[in-house]
């Protein structure tokens, strides 16, 4: 059995991905002003003087600042790639989350209960309140072998995915300040601000209700 097992990018994964994206970005802009003369030939297209302002750069000039400009924002784009993508370290006594630069641990005893909802990982705690979600590169059948490996409870649907119930404003059954939080949170969801609704869900948690999403609709349960 392995001491530990990973999923995410890898040392040789993000130094492929930031060369990968950076080569384009560098190619794209080396081609710059072959595909500044190709969109001015056409018929009609949007921003066209700004266009032209920039197809009137000497080719040498805009072909290597097209290129250097290129490659920074090929390189910017991996490593924000890299650093919101999620690393998962699964060991007989803990799962680590490290997503955004910020580090999540959670001890064996925790955990309860480990699923896939949609595209999210879900760890719950023995009393049924949510402990993590969040999206990973890995599939579902390598994420299951994994957390079994190790001995964890990995279930294929949620456990108490019969008690949710659809969200409405001013829902009975509720607290206010409950109620009040998924509003904002359904405005976030409708403006996919993935951070502020990630915050608020955690803050309806503290309530006593649990909450997941189906597109832009909330569901709710409480807790056991």
């Amino acid at each position: 059995m392995p001491q530990s097992t990973f999923f995410g990018f890898t040392r040789a994964g993000r130094v492929a991905i930031t060369v990968g994206l950076t080569g384009v970005g560098v190619a794209v802009g080396w081609f710059l002003p072959a595909m500044l003369r190709w969109a001015l030939d056409l018929p009609w297209i949007p921003f066209a003087g700004p266009l032209r302002l920039l197809n009137s750069i000497p080719d040498p000039w805009l072909r290597f600042t097209g290129a250097g400009f290129g490659g920074l924002a090929g390189g910017w784009l991996a490593v924000t790639a890299i650093v919101e993508s999620l690393a998962l370290t699964i060991t007989d006594q803990q799962v680590e989350f490290r997503i955004n630069s910020a580090t999540r641990v959670f001890p064996r005893p925790q955990i309860a209960a480990v699923f896939l909802d949609g595209r999210q990982l879900v760890l719950l705690d023995p009393a049924g309140r949510e402990l993590a979600r969040e999206k990973p590169e890995a599939s579902g059948a390598r994420l299951a072998a994994g957390f079994r490996t190790h001995g964890y409870p990995w279930t294929q649907t949620d456990p108490y995915l019969d008690r949710y119930r659809l969200w409405v404003p001013e829902t009975p059954g509720l607290p206010e300040s409950a109620n009040a939080l998924l509003s904002a949170r359904a405005r976030a969801l409708a403006k996919k601000r993935p951070e502020d609704v990630a915050e608020l869900g955690r803050e309806v948690g503290r309530l006593g209700v649990v909450v997941r999403d189906e597109g832009t609709r909330q569901y709710w349960r409480p807790l056991p």
